[in-house]
């Protein structure tokens, strides 16, 4: 191994020594993270049926986020346990 190699090795070893209490850190935060918020995304992955029938998000001025299903996607599943629409997309109420 070159000098020049067996230098650049000491430098990126030092780094990751130096930054493995922050990684380390990092995974579990990002682990907790994925515990609280796994339920609410399964949720929301349930009612997309493919992203690609969606608009983009449109955020609102009083903060509200609105995402539409695009005029050309196929009729939405029926949710589970929901009322189910009728051939023109609407739910009686």
């Amino acid at each position: 191994m070159s000098l020049l190699e067996r230098g650049i090795e000491l430098i990126l070893r030092g780094f990751m020594d130096e930054m493995e209490p922050t990684i380390d850190q990092m995974q579990k935060g990002l682990e907790g993270a994925a515990k609280e918020l796994g339920p609410a995304i399964d949720q929301l992955i349930a009612l997309f049926d493919d992203v690609r029938n969606y608009e983009a998000p449109e955020r609102l001025p009083n903060g509200d986020i609105i995402i539409r299903r695009r005029p050309d996607a196929p009729p939405p599943a029926p949710l589970p346990g929901g009322p189910v629409p009728d051939e023109n997309g609407q739910i009686e109420l």
